[in-house]
């Protein structure tokens, strides 16, 4: 699918932002039990993993509100693709770091990094929509 044809609506839009929203709403929770807990093995890399995905979820979520807005340029979306490739890379990597540290078995660590491709292909194709409407 070329970014021509993409077609986005404004209660597409908002199914999207309740979506993240509520994405976002049980990793926060999970992130605060997660920074509570006292039984961790590596409790730093567990906060770091967290902080990370939530920062992934809220560029997500300025792509679809930027998206909603006419008025948003076409340097928004290439600074929202930006900071969402710098941000999956951190998350990729400290992926990486869990298998090191035994924490993320090596099978999971893959399937997770082929998923976040293919989400970060449909971001850029999101984007590109974005920067060429």
């Amino acid at each position: 699918m070329s970014s021509s044809e993409i077609i986005i609506t404004q209660e597409a839009l908002a199914y999207a932002i309740d979506d993240i929203d509520k994405r976002l709403l049980g990793c926060i929770k999970d992130h605060e039990r997660v920074k509570s807990s006292t039984t961790l093995k590596h409790p730093q890399y567990c906060i770091d993993f967290g902080n990370t995905i939530i920062q992934l979820i809220k560029t997500e979520k300025l792509l679809y509100m930027s998206l909603g807005n006419p008025k948003s340029k076409k340097s928004i979306f290439l600074m929202i693709l930006k900071k969402y490739d710098e941000t999956l890379a951190e998350l990729i990597e400290l992926s990486s770091n869990g298998v090191s540290l035994d924490i993320i078995p090596e099978g999971e660590h893959i399937e997770r990094c082929k998923k976040s491709l293919e989400q970060r292909e449909y971001i850029k194709k999101l984007c590109d929509y974005g920067a060429n409407r």
